[in-house]
């Protein structure tokens, strides 16, 4: 072995490789998404992904020891999603005049999409293990990993879900807002936090903050109903 590939070797098997080339993907990602004008097709997660992917198969780093390396982006997941409480705090005057008919969407939300998934599921025989993962699709990924735990579902299988339904937002919210227009950024906020989560959310922050901060209290709410609805039925 050179000492070339000695030392990429030693690169490749450094802790904190993972975390080094997750963080540089999605800033070259994100780059691209802008220089592409916000392109949906384009969306830092998605691209940024695909990058990593082709640099573990490249490389040949394992995915276990990738996951150990960028467990610190993991753990911060929770404070993330709470940090959201900050457009939340700058619209709260807002938020009070439209407080039930927030909850009443988001609680019809909440039940419909475990219903609709439910009926889907059982009409194409899936597996009740796979019922169960897809059951918190609507859910951000630190609420629904605990509560795909405690009704039997399989975590991994949830995180694919949550992470597919999130990334129809970029791509289609652009197309839906055209197609069914919103009165105000308030209701556009709602429709994605309540249907795409910490992902949607994401987007909603790039129409404005009072977007992001209608969305993200969509979001924290449908993953409180949904943790309390879900045990209830299976």
């Amino acid at each position: 072995m050179t000492k070339l590939q000695l030392a990429n070797q030693v690169m490749i098997e450094h802790p904190l490789f993972g975390l080094l080339i997750t963080l540089a993907c999605f800033q070259c990602a994100n780059v691209l998404y802008n220089r592409l004008g916000r392109l949906p097709v384009a969306y830092p997660l998605v691209v940024a992904a695909l990058l990593v992917v082709a640099i573990l198969e490249l490389t040949g780093l394992s995915y276990r020891r990738y996951l150990e390396s960028v467990e610190t982006l993991n753990l911060l997941l929770g404070t993330v999603t709470v940090a959201l409480a900050v457009p939340l705090y700058e619209s709260l005057r807002r938020l009070r005049t439209m407080f039930f008919p927030v909850m009443f969407t988001v609680a019809c939300s909440a039940v419909s999409a475990v219903f609709i998934v439910m009926v889907l599921a059982e009409a194409v025989g899936l597996e009740e293990v796979i019922i169960k993962s897809l059951a918190t699709k609507s859910v951000t990924t630190p609420i629904a990993l605990s509560i795909t735990e405690d009704i039997g579902g399989k975590a991994t299988l949830a995180v694919l879900f949550i992470l597919i339904t999130g990334l129809f937002a970029p791509l289609f919210v652009p197309i839906l807002l055209k197609i069914f227009p919103a009165k105000n950024d308030a209701v556009t906020g709602i429709a994605i936090g309540v249907s795409a989560h910490a992902i949607g959310t994401a987007k909603a922050l790039e129409i404005s903050r009072e977007c992001g901060a209608f969305s993200a209290l969509a979001m924290s709410l449908m993953g409180l109903m949904t943790a309390f609805l879900l045990p209830l039925i299976l």
